[in-house]
């Protein structure tokens, strides 16, 4: 099994305050510091108006791993990469819609090719409640309600 990614520059992390969470921040920056295996910790946090902090923590802690500050509990915990979530749904759709397209769709409704709406005067009305599945999926949460002329 893949070992899960650390946190990096770019990232989103939800930082977790005696056990609670309480507020999202940007991992901006990960510099070495002067000791050993410690490291300087730029934050951007995402409060109004944003508020840059930067902690020194050693890179298990920067990971995950619990640890105190002023005798309080703190936790950084990395938010999942919200591209990739949208993008793994994307092809879950991608995916399940082909499936259901190859066993509905008549014969020469997935060609594609030409421009949206290309044959689809040559094709009549029984294709035209397919002709929005045979076109690419547009970005995004568009629907589509009435297909093209």
């Amino acid at each position: 099994m893949a070992r899960p990614r650390g946190t990096g520059p770019g990232d989103l992390v939800l930082i977790h305050l005696q056990g609670r969470p309480a507020t999202f921040a940007r991992v901006e920056d990960i510099r070495a510091q002067g000791r050993p295996g410690w490291f300087f910790c730029d934050l951007l946090v995402l409060t109004v108006p944003p508020q840059p902090m930067t902690w020194i923590l050693e890179r298990e802690q920067i990971d995950g791993v619990g640890f105190t500050m002023g005798g309080q509990p703190v936790r950084i915990e990395r938010a999942p990469d919200v591209g990739v979530v949208h993008e793994q749904m994307r092809a879950a759709e991608r995916a399940k819609g082909a499936a259901e397209g190859a066993t509905d769709a008549p014969a020469g409704a997935e060609s594609g090719g030409g421009a949206p709406g290309d044959g689809e005067q040559a094709a009549g009305k029984a294709s035209s409640a397919a002709a929005p599945e045979a076109e690419p999926r547009r970005p995004g949460n568009v629907v589509r309600l009435f297909p093209r002329r």
